[in-house]
């Protein structure tokens, strides 16, 4: 009977030590990058961001947004978190969220393309001194699009990558 009892609290150990500690984090310096064929938008929201920010704003989290001007560098094959620490302690935020879009838009016989590959993304926590997740969101889309379809699935994407980073 012990036997069975502890196997189980084993699992259950395993498994909360494995989840990401964002119990520590109740403010995120958000970072976002997006980038279409090699240009940034001119746009203040993009459509990208502006799923990102929507489903921020159903997280528990509080976050600000920082407007970057040059490109968020790699640091081997993840996010630098680096030229943004500054920032990230005289905002008062207690962790930072690095996410970044590159999509290429073409046209092929007067149709419009979208092609996207990956999202890379970095959750790090200040107040811990450790990184919480970081990865890349594999996409590979390569497919024939209207210019409102393009725009709803990049909001889709901003979405889907704070669910996946969250939960």
């Amino acid at each position: 009977m012990k036997k069975w009892l502890f196997i189980p609290i084993v699992f259950v150990l395993l498994f909360c030590n494995s989840r990401l500690s964002l119990h520590a984090i109740s403010t995120i310096l958000l970072v976002v990058e997006e980038t279409e064929n090699e240009f940034v938008p001119f746009k203040e929201i993009t459509p990208f961001s502006d799923g990102l920010f929507t489903a921020m704003w159903e997280t528990p989290y509080i976050f600000f947004d920082m407007q970057i001007d040059k490109s968020i560098p790699l640091f081997g094959e993840s996010l630098d978190i680096r030229p943004y620490m500054e920032e990230v302690k005289s905002s008062g935020a207690d962790s930072l969220l690095l996410v970044k879009l590159t999509y290429q838009t073409y046209e092929k016989k007067s149709k419009l393309y979208l092609k996207i590959t990956d999202i890379p993304y970095l959750l790090y926590s200040t107040s811990e001194m450790k990184l919480l997740k970081s990865g890349k969101k594999i996409i590979n889309i390569d497919k024939q699009v209207e210019n409102n379809s393009k725009n709803q699935i990049l909001k889709d994407l901003g979405l889907e990558i704070v669910d996946l980073i969250f939960n």
